[in-house]
């Protein structure tokens, strides 16, 4: 019959009997290490044969398997005990930092944190924990105007007013003291004090890695995959290819204009659409990662520290009514200075430490090529300032129930509006009355070790010299 006989190509390579050609199956001495004619891959052992199990060794190979500990050389030679080996300490590196000259914050230009995104996302979380200082500063002035008679070129005589501006006084309350993480601390509801380190809300105009500031929005259909004519004819041919593959349209169908176009919300399985994250669901990490990943050396990565949940309107308006309360009837000014309130990061070059030269930016100012500098450095620049360490101010608190999304409640702790400022303005009132009545200047209001808040005043901060509470500080004529 037909199906007994064998392939040709088969009879050629093993002979009459392909068993005995590769080795026989009998019971016996291994001939496993026979080899197949024509470089065919070894007959497989027979069933009978075993192979030698892991803990036999080859006669005359006992030198080479190791019987005691793998343990290194230096170790075994000072005797000492594998068990006590440790991994190699971890230790968070430390780059180099300066301060600025006018607002004390932090600048680096360290070559590492430029180039390892891990160790720039550990540097983010180190100065994460380093507060900024929030001032208060109250300013007292009056104009004096000076109307004296004056000749002309022609001999007329004209009167002439000159008038000049004099500070009554000048000083400044720190308020960082009131941050609440700070306060925590304190009072020993945390062990460690930090902010919260997050990524800005993508409806805020901020520098998002590029040139220019920009709210982030989702990615236009715009190319080849989504739109033009050839994301056009993209998805038709898809959409013709699924009704093929239905029963929908034979072969002879299938034509470019036998189809409708799918609607931008139509898709189908065929095509891959990538999920869009938005930016501010980028984790921290993430955006180190994209800061080192840029080759250009124009390029800055700034973390702020912006103080959350501070009135200030309300509290210009408590501060400026104590000092009234003195009589004061010239112009008050309240601002709020802060330090240490922003980390920079540029990479090191010279350009970049150049641009943050003072005497050069000086130089520029008074030759006036900012003019041509500037616009060129700005464009060229890309720019990093979307993550914050936010430091919420506020130390009068209640607990409060919060529904939380997965169903149930929590209690928290939660800041009682306006609440903070007037108990800050109630204990602080006396003290800044005293302070713009003695006419004080630079100076700087601390708390001290008991707990009560008071204002230092100098040696020489001399006095009003009238009664308390007579009005004084008008503008005045002589």
């Amino acid at each position: 019959m037909v199906a007994d006989k064998k392939p040709k190509f088969t009879e050629d390579l093993l002979g009459d009997d392909p068993v005995s050609a590769a080795g026989s199956t009998t019971a016996g001495p291994s001939t496993s290490s026979a080899t197949a004619p024509f470089g065919l891959p070894p007959s497989p052992p027979p069933v009978d044969e075993l192979l030698p199990t892991y803990t036999e060794v080859a006669t005359g190979s006992s030198s080479l398997v190791p019987t005691g500990p793998l343990v290194p050389s230096a170790t075994a030679a000072a005797g000492g005990d594998s068990s006590t080996l440790l991994p190699p300490s971890y230790s968070i590196y430390t780059p180099k930092t300066s301060s600025h000259y006018l607002n004390q914050h932090v600048i680096s230009y360290d070559s590492h944190i430029n180039t390892s995104p891990e160790a720039l996302y550990q540097f983010l979380l180190v100065e994460n924990q380093q507060p900024p200082r929030q001032y208060v500063q109250i300013r007292g002035s009056h104009e004096v105007r000076h109307t004296h008679w004056e000749r002309d070129s022609e001999g007329r005589s004209r009167t002439r007013t000159e008038s000049r501006s004099v500070t009554d006084f000048e000083f400044k309350i720190d308020l960082t003291s009131g941050l609440w993480p700070l306060v925590q601390a304190d009072v020993g509801l945390s062990q460690e004090v930090k902010g919260r380190l997050e990524v800005l809300p993508d409806d805020q105009r901020v520098y998002r890695g590029g040139r220019v500031k920009a709210r982030w929005s989702p990615p236009k259909n715009r190319g080849k995959k989504n739109g033009g004519c050839a994301g056009r004819r993209r998805r038709r041919r898809l959409q013709q290819q699924q009704q093929q593959e239905e029963g929908g349209l034979d072969s002879e169908q299938l034509d470019d204009n036998s189809a409708p176009l799918l609607g931008p919300e139509e898709h189908t399985d065929n095509v891959d659409h990538p999920t869009v994250i938005p930016d501010s669901a980028v984790p921290v990490r993430e955006w180190a990662e994209r800061y080192c990943r840029l080759p250009t050396t124009c390029k800055e990565f700034i973390l702020r520290k912006p103080v959350t949940n501070l009135d200030q309107n309300l509290l210009t308006k408590l501060i400026t009514n104590a000092v009234r309360d003195t009589g004061y009837r010239g112009s008050v000014y309240v601002s709020f200075p802060k330090t240490h309130h922003k980390v920079a990061i540029y990479p090191d070059t010279w350009l970049a430490r150049t641009r943050q030269n003072p005497w050069v930016r000086w130089f520029f100012y008074l030759t006036f090529l900012w003019i041509i500098s500037w616009p060129i450095l700005y464009l060229a620049t890309r720019k990093f300032h979307i993550v914050v360490s936010e430091w919420e101010w506020g130390f009068v608190r209640e607990r409060r129930t919060v529904q939380l999304e997965g169903g149930g409640t929590q209690e928290v702790s939660m800041p009682v509006p306006e609440e903070s400022e007037r108990v800050w303005a109630g204990l602080w009132k006396g003290a800044v009355k005293m302070a713009a009545w003695r006419k004080r200047h630079d100076g700087n209001g601390s708390r001290s070790g008991s707990g009560s808040w008071c204002v230092r005043f100098g040696a020489g901060a001399g006095g009003n010299g009238g009664a308390y509470g007579e009005t004084w500080g008008a503008d005045e004529d002589w």
